[in-house]
C-alpha cells in the first residue's frame, strides 16, 4: 500500500510539472497577446485620427480630379472656337479686301495708320503677276537707295 501511495505521489508530481510548463507556456502567450492588444488599440486610435483627413482627402482629390477634366474640356472648347473664330477672321479679310479692292497686306493697322508689314507670300504673288504699277516699282527703288546708303 506504501507503494501506491508512493508511486500516486510521483504520477501527482509529474502532473503539478505538466500543468505548471503549460501555465508557464499559457503566461507568455498573455504577455504576447497582451503586447499585441496594445498595439491593435494604438493603430485603431492612429487610425481614428487620419481616417478622417484621409476621407477629406479622398473626397477632395476627387473634386480636383473632376475640376480638372472639366477644365481640359472648356480648354478644348476654347481652342475649337478660337481655331474658327480664326478661319472666320480669315474669310472677312478676304470678303474686305475683295470688296474695298485692298489686297491682302495693304490694309491699315489697328492704330489707323498704313501697315508697314506685307505678307511674304503677298510679295512673290505681286512680283510673279506682272501687274505692279509704275509707282510701286519707284517706291520700292528708293526704298533699296534708302538701305544703301
Amino acid at each position: 500500500m506504501v507503494d501506491g501511495i508512493v508511486e500516486h505521489m510521483k504520477q501527482q508530481e509529474t502532473i503539478q510539472k505538466n500543468m505548471q510548463q503549460r501555465i508557464n507556456l499559457l503566461e507568455g502567450e498573455n504577455v504576447m497577446l497582451r503586447g499585441s492588444q496594445e498595439k491593435l488599440h494604438r493603430l485603431q486610435t492612429d487610425y481614428a485620427s487620419v481616417g478622417i483627413p484621409i476621407e477629406r482627402l479622398t473626397k477632395e482629390n476627387q473634386e480636383l480630379e473632376k475640376k480638372g477634366r472639366d477644365l481640359a474640356t472648356t480648354v478644348m472648347r476654347f481652342l475649337h472656337s478660337n481655331q474658327a473664330l480664326r478661319i472666320e477672321n480669315e474669310r472677312l479679310k478676304e470678303e474686305l479686301n475683295a470688296v474695298t479692292g485692298i489686297p491682302d497686306g495693304d490694309t491699315e493697322s489697328d492704330t489707323g495708320g498704313p501697315s508697314k508689314k506685307r505678307s511674304r507670300r503677298n510679295v512673290t504673288t505681286e512680283a510673279t503677276s506682272g501687274d505692279e504699277t509704275e509707282s510701286e516699282t519707284e517706291g520700292r527703288s528708293e526704298k533699296r537707295v534708302r538701305r544703301e546708303a
